[in-house]
């Protein structure tokens, strides 16, 4: 474990006079092939004097690292650098690393960072999937016989009248108020916008991801 190690309550790792935010990162769960989003690590001298980071290291595949400055950086008192975190592989797994901030500091020369992520195996090829609506369950049909399986719950709050599987691996769904992802391995709903319009009717990708919503004409 990296020397001087102390997280304070804003969740960012202290170590002499750096700060890195956040102190971890978790990606959570996404297809092989797919990109997690990018996270913004900070890196922060609260200390009086400059501060140099000679390095970073402990980072490997399927982690990656993006608009890192040059090594060596001074850092001035009360000033900051950033720099981007990412995730993405092509097969599945539980994927840990430690992140290694080296600096000049004598007596806490290094900080860590531990990411995280998880690459889940896909679903089967032409995996049929399927909502219960108002009661909030998520199951996949086999298409051959008709019989359906349990995936999890999606929650009573969300009555979904409509769900739709995108190559890139995302189950979209779509309810009288809401548009949001599920999850595809426990039925986890995960709330996007708010269409604040009971007239919902449905909703359509086009060959180039644009998304397309309808409404229903209830002037008659």
């Amino acid at each position: 474990r990296p020397s001087g190690i102390a997280t304070d309550e804003y969740d960012c790792v202290a170590s002499g006079s750096l700060f890195v935010c956040p102190s971890s990162y978790e990606f959570g769960r996404l297809l092989p092939g797919n990109t997690a989003p990018p996270q913004t690590v900070t890196l922060r001298n609260v200390g009086n004097d400059p501060l140099t980071v000679t390095g970073i290291s402990g980072v490997g595949a399927p982690f990656t690292l993006s608009g890192l400055p040059s090594f060596p950086v001074q850092i001035a008192p009360g000033d900051f650098v950033k720099f981007s975190v990412g995730l993405s592989s092509a097969s599945a797994g539980n994927f840990e690393s430690t992140m290694i901030i080296t600096t000049d500091d004598q007596e806490h020369p290094t900080a860590g960072v531990m990411l995280k992520g998880e690459v889940m195996t896909p679903p089967a090829p032409a995996t049929l999937f399927a909502t219960t609506g108002s009661q909030g369950k998520l199951i996949t049909i086999n298409p051959a016989t008709g019989a359906g399986a349990p995936v999890g719950s999606t929650g009573d709050q969300f009555s979904l009248g409509e769900i739709e599987f995108r190559e890139n691996g995302t189950l979209y769904g779509g309810s009288s108020g809401s548009f949001l992802t599920i999850d595809i391995f426990n039925g986890t709903p995960h709330f996007i916008d708010n269409w604040e319009d009971t007239r919902y009717g449905g909703f359509e990708f086009d060959a180039s991801g644009k998304l397309y919503i309808s409404y229903l004409d209830v002037s008659f």
